[in-house]
């Protein structure tokens, strides 16, 4: 009796502790949530569901990201000197305002560090042009050398990047390595264990790091950087596994899009592993904060496009071999000759007071006017960029978006259809690309505008990963961006938008639950 009296209570207690919880996790909800149906839907879950909407409200439920520039942290002044420094250094070289209206279509409290002149961008198309360059540019370091990356596997690729970071170090090179805790958990120990012993810096980025709130938990570092002396920086889509190269045993072949860069906006591209260096390990690296501006080229030295493309030889990107990088022209960006490209490095993340990567994404978008191509894996946007692609399409612009035809996860591949209702009445075009996955976050505005980097077109990359995206305003590397997404073009096909409302109740069913539970894949 007395045993039975006891777990009535305790059932009763727990019952009562559940409720509490939930109405003071919707008071938190409609005091912090960002969207009214967000706020409505977790309200009505917390106090109706508590014992399953609780715990998943503080896990998946939350869009800000505590503690990254906490005031008060050891080695914070240090950190804020670096920024300071790197302000000054590359705010000399932004463009004068005389190109306002042909430069990049930017306010400058988008971006932590101002766009600059004095820039060269390289595309890098596909799997082994991308880690060629890479590694050939870790094998001529001589100060040191930034990796980042969302998944590093212990594979053949894998341990071709380590072995280069090995051997640099080998010759007195500082090696810095951070990869996601979340995208990585598949990475060995041994590997960690190998690079560290080759006397290389290697540290897991974890969004709990010093105990500052145990439950963000649902952020992820989606960022893809490396970074040679302050001089040379890369940054796209790709990650660091074999089914980047060759498409692995799920696909035939891997489509991805890479950048090489160099001039000024190298110094702001490292900023962003400082600030995520400084969150796991409180340390501030000493590196190179002069920018080296790099002059306008010749069309006697411009440098090749860098691509492969051995699993498709009919495709039409086998022609990019014949183009050459086009330098900056009049016509591009109103500035001085010899300038070189306008470049601007965009990192956002949660842990920024505005939605810095969404507002990015529609001021982009909204300066379109005869053309808008898009290439992302994903397709699950927020409001707002439906908005700004609909009155793209509207205005006349070429609204194109190119997903893949097969999904790597099946959550945002299905989320994708239930945006075909709206998109179809503004004139936005699908295409889904045919032969194995196609990977890359590519965007190209007008005729002197792209962007070239780690951001999906979906919630997540929006409001819950740290990204960072190479944005450049200059119409010789804009033409060989549409001439790439051209090639990717010929390989798809177009979508009939009427599928989804012609579509069975159950197809269409799955693809709202899908759209719903996206953010937390």
């Amino acid at each position: 009796m007395t045993l039975s009296w006891a777990v009535e209570m305790f059932v009763r207690f727990g019952a009562a502790a559940a409720y509490v919880a939930g109405f003071l996790s919707a008071a938190h909800a409609v005091m912090t949530v960002r969207t009214p149906q967000g706020t409505i839907a977790w309200v009505l879950a917390l106090v109706t569901f508590p014992y399953l909407a609780v715990p998943l409200y503080w896990v998946f439920g939350r869009d800000r990201f505590h503690g990254y520039r906490q005031p008060g942290l050891r080695g914070t002044d240090a950190l804020e000197q670096v920024v300071r420094r790197a302000t000054d250094a590359l705010r000399p070289l932004a463009p004068p305002p005389a190109g306002a209206g042909r430069a990049l279509p930017f306010e400058p409290r988008l971006a932590e560090l101002p766009p600059t002149v004095g820039n060269r961008v390289e595309l890098l198309v596909d799997g082994r042009a991308t880690f060629d360059a890479i590694f050939a540019a870790i094998g001529a370091a001589r100060s040191y050398v930034l990796v980042e990356f969302f998944l590093v596997r212990d594979d053949d690729t894998g341990r071709a990047l380590r072995k280069r970071l090995a051997d640099a170090a080998a010759r007195g090179v500082r090696v810095y390595v951070l990869y996601d805790s979340f995208g990585s958990r598949t990475l060995s120990r041994g590997y960690v264990r190998g690079l560290r012993g080759a006397g290389a810096r290697v540290e897991p980025f974890r969004s709990t790091t010093r105990r500052i709130d145990p439950f963000q938990v649902n952020f992820r570092n989606h960022r893809k950087l490396v970074v040679v002396d302050g001089r040379v920086a890369f940054t796209g889509g790709l990650n660091v596994g074999d089914e980047y190269v060759t498409g692995g045993p799920r696909f035939e072949s891997w489509r991805d899009t890479h950048a090489r860069a160099t001039g000024p906006v190298v110094q702001a591209m490292q900023l962003a592993f400082v600030e995520d260096w400084f969150w796991i390990t409180g340390e501030v690296p000493d590196l190179e904060w002069t920018p080296e501006p790099v002059a306008k080229t010749t069309e006697e030295d411009e440098p090749q496009i860098s691509q492969t493309n051995a699993e498709a030889p009919d495709s039409n990107l086998r022609n990019l071999r014949d183009l050459r990088l086009a330098s900056s022209s009049a016509d591009a960006v109103d500035v001085a000759d010899g300038c070189g490209m306008i470049a601007l490095a965009i990192a956002t993340g949660p842990v920024d007071e505005i939605d810095v990567c969404s507002l990015a994404i529609q001021r982009l978008i909204n300066t379109a006017r005869r053309r808008l191509w898009i290439a992302s894996p994903y397709l699950v946007p927020d409001p707002p960029i439906v908005a700004a692609l609909q009155l793209a399409a509207i205005r006349g612009a070429d609204v194109r978006i190119l997903l893949p035809s097969r999904p790597d996860h099946l959550l945002p591949f299905l989320s994708s259809y239930s945006y075909y209702d709206v998109l179809r009445p503004a004139g936005v075009r699908v295409f889904r690309y045919g032969p194995g996955f196609m990977h890359q976050k590519v965007m190209l505005i007008d005729d002197a505008v792209a962007a070239v980097g780690s951001v999906n077109l979906d919630v997540r990359s929006f409001h819950l990963n740290f990204e960072l995206a190479l944005a450049v305003a200059d119409a010789g590397f804009a033409k060989d961006v549409e001439r790439m997404l051209e090639a990717d073009f010929a390989r798809a096909v177009e979508e009939d938008l009427a599928k989804y409302r012609t579509g069975s109740r159950l197809f269409r069913a799955k693809a709202r639950l899908a759209r719903m539970l996206a953010p937390i894949q």
